[in-house]
C-alpha cells in the first residue's frame, strides 16, 4: 500500500531567544566546515529562518540538529561572496561603501556569507536539552538562496543586523513590528480556505494580527466570516496554514490586555483557545463587538460575571471554576505567560506525615497577601516603604510573572525556560525541586512573594513528575534535581494533587476565599484599601498606569516593555467593593414536602467515610424470584414511590447503589455533577462537580472508589469518591459526546460509544487507563445510544438511534451479527440470563439468542410513553418510561404482567400533563430486589420501596 508521509518540522518558534521575532524562511544550501570535525567540508539543503536576532539553520537531514548564528558572534554584517573577498583585502573602512552599493544595485554573486566565532547547536533528536555552544576560530559560512534573489534577502539581513547592531539605542522590537507589517501588507488571505463559497466577510477588511502563545508570537491575517473565525500565518513555521474555529463552536468571548495595552482578544472553544493581539484598540473593538453579535447566547462573556458569582454563592460551581472564571475576566490566560491565571496557596503545613483537612490550623490566612504572611519580614517591607517619595511599593517582586510559571513547568515544557535562559537550564538550586522548600521561600525570602498556578489544582501531575527525564542538574548538596519533592502526607504527586485540590474546596476556604479575591481581582487590589491591607506592588504592575505608545524615547519605551513582560501584571480590578461571601450550608437539593434534606457538612465531602467492597454490576446478581419482592405481584400493594426533588438540576444519567451499604446510591447528571445520596437518610453525603457539560453515563471501576464518567465534552473522567476529584481522564476520548460506557472488572476492559459512530475498547489497570495499549475501535454509521457487556466480558452489544442492534464476539475480529428495529432508538441491552440479550427500544422490546434468531417480542403501550431502559432478572423484565410508568414484563409469556404507578391505558391521553418527577429518564434496581430507583429528566429521585 503506498503511503504518503510529510517530512516532521523541527523547527519551531521557541527555538529564538526570548523576545526575538521571526521574519521570514527560504530554502538554501549551507557550505561550512564541520563544527566537530572542520576537515570534513560540508554542502547540506535546507532552510534559513531569518529573525531579528540570528540566521537559524534547518537541514534536511533529520539526524543533523538545528544551528543558530547569532548576530551577536558574526564578525560583520553578512555580504556576498565577492564582498567578502574585498572586504579581505580592502579592509573594514571601505566594506560599508561596497555593501551599501550591492544592496542598492542588486547584491553580485549566488552566496551570502559571513564569518562567525560562534555556533549555537539545539538538540532536536530526543526531550529537549540545553543548547551546545561551539566557540572556534573565526569561519566562513556560505549560503545559496535556492529559489529567492539574493539581493531580496541580504537586504532584509543587513537591516536585522544592523537594528541589532543599534539595540543600545534603539527599541528594536518596533522596528522588527514595522519591517513585518511592511513587507506584508500586500499579503490576501486565500479564500480558497473557506468552508463554504456562501461565507461573506462581516468585517471591514482583513487584519494582521498576532497569535499570542506562551513565549511565541505568530503573524498572520484574521478573517472573520458569519460563519467562521480564520487564522491564516504569514508563516510556514506554523503545523497548519490555516486555524478555523466555528462561531457556533465559541463558549468563551473575553477582550485581553497585551503589554498593557487594550488590544487583544481570546475566543475559546471546548477543544482549543486563540488569543490574538492587534495594533490598535479599534481593530480589536471592531473584531470583539461583531462576534459579540453573533455568538451564542450561554457564551460566556465579561458580561456573565455577576451570574458566575451568584452561581458560586449557591455552590453551583465549584471554588476551582469560579476562580478560574475571575481569571479570565481579568486578562489572564494560559497563552500568555505574563499574564497567566494565578491561584492561592491554600495549605501551609508541609512538615506533619499526615494532614486532616478537618483542622483550620493547617490552612493559609486568606485575609491576608503573600508577603504579608511574615510579620518580621512585613515590617521590613513596611518601613521601605515609609521611606519612598514616590511610586511606593512594599513587594518589589509580584506574585505572578513569567519566571515563577515557566519554574513551575519545567518539567512538561522545558521548551520555556530554555527560551527564557538563552538555551540553559536555570541552576539546579534554583529551580522548583521541593513543596515545601517553595513554600518556605515564598514565606522567608524578602524577594519572593509568588502565588500558585491552576495545575497545582488539576490532575495532570507531569509539572511535578520528571516523565521526560530531563537532566536538570545536581544541587549543591549533591542531590540531583528530578521529580519535585513532596510533603510527606502525599504518597505520589497524584494523591498531593488530590489533596490539594480537596483542600480549596473545603469548608474553611469556602468561607474565607472571598477575602483573597478581594486582594487579587477586588476592591483591596488599588488604592487606600490596598495600602491599609498591605498589598501595594510596583506602580508599573498595575494597569493604565504607563501608556507605551506615547513614550516617545525608544530607550525607555524598551525599558518598561521588558518591566511589563518580565515583572508582573496585577490582573484587572473586578470588584470595586467587598466580595460577598459564599452562602453556608445551602444544599443543592429540595426534598417533598415533610421530606427535608439535610447536607452534611462540605469538608466530609472528599473524605467520607465510603464503604468499600468488590464491585459487581447490578445486573450480575440474578436469581429465582422471592417473595416480597418488587417481582412479586402479590407484595405490589405493599410499594409505594417516594421522591426527593431537584437532586441535580437536570437530567439524571446514572444512578449506583454502593454495595458496602445500599441506601447509598452514586448519581451523575447532565448538570455534571456526580453526587452521593442517603436514601435512608433523605440527606446528600457527597456533591462533586465533575465537568462542565453533561454527565451521560457511568460505571463503577474500582473498589466503587472510582467511577468512570463519559461526558458530552467528548471526554471520560475517573472520579474517585474519596479524593472528591479527577484521577485520570481521557481527553477527546471520542470526536463527539460520550453516549454509552459499560465496564468489565474480570477483564479490566472498559467500552465507550460516542455520536461520532465509533465504539472503542481501553484496557484499565489500578482504576486508571493503561495508556501502553491503543484503544481498539469499532466504526459504524450511526450515533451509539447503548451498550452491553455479558458477564464474562466476551461478547459485546450496541445499539444505535436508528434502531440498529449489532453483536460482536470480543475474541473475533468480525461481528456475529446485527439486526434492526425500525423507527426506534435503542435504549438499553440486558443481556439476560436464559434468553441471550433483552433489547429494549422506545415502544418495542425484542429477544434474540446469540445466533441473531428473535426468540421473543413485546410492545409497550405508545401511550404509556417512551421506554428509557430495563432491567431483567430470571424469566422477568422491568422497565421504566418518560412518562413514569413502570411494568414487570414475563419475557417467557412475551406479556406484561402488572405495573406500578399510574398506567395511561384507561385515558389513553398523550397529551396528559406529567409531574415532573414523573418523567423518568433512568433506573436500578437495589441487589435485595426490594426497592428501584428512577432518576428523572428534571433532576429529581424516584424511589419505589416498601412502605415503612
Amino acid at each position: 500500500m503506498l503511503s504518503l508521509q510529510t517530512k516532521r518540522k523541527r523547527f519551531n518558534l521557541l527555538h529564538l531567544q526570548e523576545d526575538e521575532i521571526y521574519t521570514k524562511e527560504f530554502s538554501c544550501e549551507v557550505e561550512y566546515d564541520d563544527f566537530a570535525n572542520p576537515e570534513v567540508k560540508r554542502t547540506e539543503p535546507g532552510k534559513i529562518h531569518v529573525c531579528s536576532r540570528s540566521l537559524i539553520f534547518e537541514p534536511d537531514k533529520t539526524v543533523l540538529n538545528i544551528y543558530k548564528f547569532m548576530f551577536r558572534d558574526m564578525t560583520g554584517c553578512p555580504v556576498t561572496q565577492i564582498e567578502l573577498d574585498a572586504k579581505d583585502s580592502l579592509g573594514d573602512s571601505n566594506i560599508n561603501k561596497l555593501l551599501d552599493r550591492s544592496v542598492s544595485k542588486g547584491a553580485t554573486g549566488d552566496l551570502i556569507v559571513f564569518k562567525t566565532k560562534k555556533v549555537v547547536e539545539v538538540n532536536v533528536q530526543g526531550v529537549p536539552s540545553p543548547h551546545k555552544v561551539i566557540e572556534m576560530a573565526p569561519r566562513v559560512i556560505s549560503i545559496r538562496p535556492l529559489f529567492e534573489k539574493v539581493s531580496t534577502i541580504l537586504s532584509l539581513v543587513n537591516r536585522l543586523f544592523n537594528l541589532f547592531q543599534s539595540n543600545a539605542t534603539t527599541d528594536t522590537d518596533d522596528e522588527v513590528h514595522k519591517i513585518i507589517l511592511g513587507d506584508i501588507k500586500n499579503v490576501r488571505f486565500n479564500t480558497s480556505y473557506l468552508e463554504s463559497v456562501s461565507e461573506k466577510l462581516i468585517l471591514k477588511s482583513q487584519v494582521f494580527v498576532r497569535r499570542i502563545l506562551p513565549m511565541v508570537n505568530i503573524y498572520g491575517i484574521l478573517y472573520v466570516t458569519n460563519a467562521n473565525v480564520y487564522f491564516q500565518t504569514l508563516h510556514t513555521v506554523a503545523s497548519k496554514p490555516i486555524k478555523r474555529l466555528a462561531i457556533t463552536d465559541i463558549t468563551e468571548l473575553y477582550r485581553r490586555r497585551f503589554e498593557q495595552k487594550q488590544i487583544g482578544i481570546e475566543l475559546t472553544s471546548a477543544k482549543k483557545t486563540y488569543f490574538f493581539a492587534f495594533d490598535a484598540e479599534e481593530q480589536r473593538e471592531e473584531v470583539y463587538q461583531t462576534l459579540l453579535k453573533k455568538v451564542k447566547a450561554e457564551t460566556l462573556t465579561e458580561t456573565s460575571l455577576e451570574k458566575l458569582l451568584i452561581r458560586w454563592q449557591n455552590r453551583e460551581i465549584s471554588n476551582f471554576e469560579y476562580l478560574m472564571h475571575l481569571n479570565f475576566a481579568a486578562y489572564r490566560s494560559f497563552s500568555d505567560l505574563t499574564q497567566y491565571p494565578v491561584f492561592p496557596w491554600i495549605i501551609i503545613d508541609y512538615e506533619n506525615p499526615t494532614i486532616d483537612l478537618n483542622d483550620t490550623r493547617i490552612f493559609r490566612d486568606l485575609t491576608k497577601p503573600i508577603g504579608a504572611l511574615n510579620p518580621k519580614r512585613l515590617h521590613e517591607y513596611q518601613e521601605r516603604f515609609k521611606e519612598m517619595s514616590q511610586h511606593k511599593f512594599l513587594y518589589g517582586t509580584h506574585y505572578s510573572t513569567p519566571g515563577y510559571v515557566i519554574g513551575y513547568l519545567v518539567r512538561n515544557h522545558p521548551e520555556y525556560m530554555l527560551k527564557l535562559q538563552s538555551g540553559r537550564f536555570d541552576k539546579p538550586d534554583r529551580l522548583f525541586w521541593g513543596i515545601r522548600k517553595d513554600w518556605n521561600n515564598c514565606i522567608n525570602n524578602p524577594a519572593i512573594v509568588k502565588e500558585l498556578i491552576p495545575q497545582f489544582y488539576m490532575e495532570d501531575d507531569s509539572f511535578l513528575v520528571n516523565y521526560l527525564k530531563l537532566d536538570l542538574g545536581i544541587r549543591q548538596n549533591g542531590k540531583r534535581v528530578d521529580d519535585v519533592k513532596l510533603p510527606k502526607w502525599a504518597k505520589n504527586a497524584k494523591e498531593y494533587l488530590a489533596i490539594n485540590r480537596a483542600a480549596l474546596e473545603s469548608e474553611y476556604v469556602s468561607a474565607h476565599l472571598h477575602y483573597w479575591i478581594d486582594l487579587i481581582f477586588g476592591y483591596k487590589q488599588r488604592g487606600p484599601q490596598a495600602i491599609e491591607s498591605d498589598n501595594v506592588f510596583h506602580y508599573l504592575t498595575y494597569e493604565g498606569m504607563v501608556d507605551l505608545d506615547s513614550v516617545t524615547d525608544q530607550i525607555e519605551r524598551k525599558g518598561l516593555r521588558v518591566q511589563i513582560n518580565e515583572f508582573g501584571q496585577t490582573p484587572k480590578q473586578l470588584f470595586r467593593i467587598p466580595h460577598p461571601s459564599r452562602f453556608a450550608g445551602v444544599s443543592p437539593f429540595n426534598g417533598f414536602p415533610g421530606s427535608p434534606v439535610k447536607t452534611e457538612e462540605e469538608s466530609k465531602e472528599n473524605y467520607g467515610n465510603i464503604a468499600q467492597s468488590s464491585i459487581q454490576e447490578d445486573n450480575q446478581h440474578r436469581g429465582n424470584v422471592k417473595k416480597e419482592t418488587i417481582w412479586d405481584p402479590e407484595s405490589r400493594s405493599r410499594y409505594t414511590f417516594s421522591g426527593i426533588s431537584k437532586v441535580h438540576k437536570s437530567l439524571v444519567s446514572y444512578l449506583h447503589f454502593l454495595e458496602g451499604d445500599e441506601d447509598k446510591v452514586v448519581s451523575g447528571g447532565h448538570d455534571g455533577y456526580l453526587k452521593v445520596v442517603d436514601l435512608a437518610a433523605r440527606s446528600v453525603g457527597k456533591s462533586f462537580k465533575v465537568c462542565d457539560l453533561a454527565i451521560s453515563c457511568g460505571s463503577s471501576i474500582r473498589d466503587e472508589e472510582v467511577f468512570a464518567l463519559g461526558s458530552y465534552d467528548n471526554n471520560v473522567y475517573f472520579f474517585h469518591l474519596n479524593y472528591g476529584s479527577t484521577v485520570d481522564s481521557l481527553v477527546a476520548a471520542h470526536d463527539d459526546s460520550i453516549s454509552a460506557l459499560v465496564y468489565s472488572a474480570q477483564k479490566k476492559l472498559l467500552i465507550t460509544g460516542s455520536w461520532d459512530c465509533t465504539v472503542k475498547q481501553w484496557k484499565v489497570r489500578d482504576g486508571t487507563i493503561d495508556n501502553q495499549y491503543e484503544p481498539a475501535t469499532i466504526y459504524h454509521d450511526s450515533h451509539i445510544s447503548a451498550l452491553a457487556l455479558s458477564d464474562e466480558g466476551n461478547i459485546l452489544a450496541f445499539g444505535d438511534v436508528e434502531g440498529g442492534v449489532h453483536i460482536h464476539d470480543l475474541r473475533m475480529s468480525s461481528p456475529n451479527f446485527s439486526v434492526k428495529l425500525p423507527g426506534e432508538k435503542i435504549n438499553s441491552i440486558q443481556f439476560a440470563q436464559n434468553y441471550a440479550i433483552v433489547v429494549i427500544g422506545d415502544t418495542r422490546i425484542k429477544l434474540y439468542d446469540f445466533n441473531g434468531t428473535e426468540v421473543g417480542s413485546i410492545d409497550h403501550e405508545h401511550y404509556n410513553g417512551s421506554l428509557v431502559g430495563g432491567y431483567t432478572h430470571t424469566t422477568n423484565l422491568l422497565t421504566a418510561s418518560d412518562k413514569g410508568t413502570v411494568a414487570i414484563y414475563d419475557l417467557l409469556g412475551e406479556k406484561k404482567m402488572f405495573s406500578y404507578g399510574m398506567d395511561y391505558a384507561a385515558t389513553q391521553d398523550d397529551d396528559m400533563n406529567l409531574k415532573q418527577e414523573n418523567e423518568f429518564s433512568t433506573l436500578r434496581v437495589r441487589k435485595n430486589n426490594k426497592a428501584v430507583l428512577f432518576g428523572t429528566k428534571s433532576g429529581h429521585f424516584s424511589y419505589l420501596s416498601e412502605q415503612s
